[in-house]
């Protein structure tokens, strides 16, 4: 079994998650426990709360007209697949630095959503996620005098500066931002038991959307194996870089299921669709002393590519406005141009000229914010 199936997998046990079962009440018996809600604007309700010696009931808003989420996200995501080898011992061919030892650190972000309601439960939400540049990078350094580091293939032969002694430093940058715009085409709320004047506890409420929605996803990347070693009184530099950029365009599915009793709530959203990319590659080799082993060169094309997102978060309402909340996040992308992927360490004519978009990412992490709901 696959990774695609999996994730597809979990998204619809999520989705089917035990909660909505309840048949739906009509308006009339839910909107009761929301005029009740004690925000102060029920005077009559706060007033009778008051005499029996307690508060008015705490309720959660499940049909709001306008509803905004912001939140701050620390994601991490992996180094990609598939696995490339960057540096090897010339003397044995043996892998010594692979695109897997790359390990990237959680880097903070924004998502944020937007959403209000139309007509007869028909909504329009739009939903932004940007991340600042992720970064994994490392050195490598001869062990001992019996390894001799260099790239892999021709282009390590060719190289001035990836033999023994260098000093070997790779940096590997990523950018990711995305836009959306969702459409829910049905949702129904429902309460386990209708509630009276002193209620306590209107029962588990829940709610659930279907919806449908286009999204872009901007993925850059850049790459740079950079070396230096001393021989005798100078320092020899060079570098290869690669970089590139994925441009995703795509409609989407999704559902979201929400339960709320009292003031805790948790909420499952996941989404997945397939996207044309736009996608491209630069790429360079300069040795020493400063001049083009290799110049300038690089490619464009499209392809398919596939994008699955799940949220898991839980909800605290500080009233019937505003609630706190606490998630997990996990967003995979595949069918990506990977600058990591773009390495080419033959040396001809059309070395560095093919644009390879058979990679794939992993970003997951947790996301902390407030949400509104009028």
């Amino acid at each position: 079994m696959d990774a695609r199936s999996v994730f597809i997998g979990v998204l619809l046990v999520a989705l089917a998650s035990p909660g909505w079962s309840q048949a739906a009440p009509d308006e009339k018996s839910f909107a009761a426990p929301l005029d009740k809600f004690g925000d102060g604007d029920n005077s009559a309700s706060a007033g009778s709360a008051s005499a029996e010696g307690s508060q008015a009931p705490l309720y959660y808003n499940m049909n709001p007209s306008i509803y905004a989420e912001i939140e701050a996200v620390f994601l991490t995501r992996t180094a990609g697949y598939p696995d490339r080898t960057l540096l090897i011992n010339a003397d044995t061919q043996e892998s010594l630095v692979s695109s897997s030892d790359l390990g990237f650190g959680f880097s903070p972000g924004v998502r944020a959503l937007f959403g209000f309601r139309l007509w007869e439960g028909r909504s329009v939400e739009f939903g932004y996620l940007g991340l600042t540049d992720s970064r994994a990078s490392t050195d490598f350094v001869q062990p001992n005098q019996n390894v001799d580091v260099t790239l892999p293939g021709s282009l390590g032969i060719a190289s001035n500066v990836f033999h023994s002694d260098v000093r070997a430093h790779i940096d590997y940058l990523s950018r990711l931002q995305g836009a959306e715009v969702n459409f829910p085409f049905f949702s129904s709320s429902a309460c386990s038991s209708a509630c009276s004047d002193g209620c306590p506890d209107c029962g588990p409420a829940t709610s659930l959307d279907w919806f449908v929605g286009f999204r872009y996803i901007s993925l850059r990347e850049d790459l740079r194996i950079s070396g230096a070693r001393t021989v005798g009184t100078l320092d020899e530099t060079g570098y290869y870089d690669t970089s590139s950029r994925n441009d995703l365009f795509g409609a989407q599915l999704g559902g979201r299921i929400r339960r709320f009793r009292g003031k805790l709530g948790w909420e499952v959203t996941g989404k997945a669709g397939v996207f044309g990319n736009s996608a491209g590659q630069e790429q360079v080799f300069v040795d020493y002393p400063n001049f083009l082993l290799r110049p300038t060169t690089g490619d464009n094309g499209g392809n398919a590519a596939f994008v699955g997102e799940l949220d898991l978060t839980g909800i605290y309402q500080l009233n019937r406005t505003w609630g706190l909340r606490l998630g997990y996040s996990l967003l995979w992308i595949c069918g990506v141009a990977l600058a990591t992927n773009q390495t080419d360490f033959t040396f001809n004519s059309t070395s560095g000229a093919a644009l390879n978009t058979g990679g794939g990412l992993l970003l997951h992490g947790v996301n902390v914010g407030l949400e509104a709901r009028w």
